[in-house]
């Protein structure tokens, strides 16, 4: 339609669309376009009910992500504009929510969490047994007392859950071990 009534454009106008003072005629366009189809899907909701002699319709929530840039500043302005009783509310989003970790896969976190799963409360597991059981090799072992040490990792987590602490030895040849509390 555009080209229709203002004949053909050359490349250099393609590569920077401006026309009547906007910069990004394509950009506006798209912008336009989505503000349409939010505002049309907004109304769907309930406003083709009418409930009283006003022509009003029943409050209804809509939860809508909007780009946060200028096109979603826009695309808001014409929500408002349209829909000029609207009221608009922050909401507290996350696209896939929190991450979640588990112990990787292929790892001695597995084997270990089985392990003291299947261990008798008030026993403890020295880490050189866990070496053992485990076939752990003494680099996959130093990496296993990191994990322990880290409160926060998914494997201790998982570990405390089950009961079960990480008594780490002090000095030269003190030993340490996994313990899996009494259960009261």
């Amino acid at each position: 339609m555009f080209f229709a009534l203002q004949g053909v454009q050359d490349d250099v106008w393609l590569k920077t669309p401006t026309w009547k003072g906007y910069t990004n005629v394509r950009r506006l366009m798209q912008q336009r376009q989505m503000s349409v189809e939010i505002i049309q899907a907004i109304n769907r909701i309930r406003c083709r009910k009418v409930v009283d002699e006003d022509g009003g319709c029943d409050p209804a929530d809509v939860f809508i992500v909007l780009p946060a840039d200028s096109m979603g500043d826009a695309i808001l302005t014409d929500i408002k504009a349209d829909m000029p009783d609207i009221e608009v509310v922050p909401w507290s989003f996350e696209m896939d929510g929190p991450k979640v970790r588990r112990p990787r896969e292929g790892s001695s976190h597995q084997p270990l969490l089985t392990l003291m799963r299947n261990t008798e409360p008030g026993e403890s597991v020295p880490l050189s047994t866990i070496q053992r059981e485990l076939a752990l090799k003494p680099a996959g072992l130093s990496k296993l007392r990191e994990v322990l040490r880290n409160d926060t990792h998914a494997t201790s987590k998982a570990l405390v859950e089950l009961g079960v602490k990480y008594v780490s030895g002090r000095g030269p040849g003190a030993k340490s071990f996994l313990v899996k509390q009494q259960v009261a």
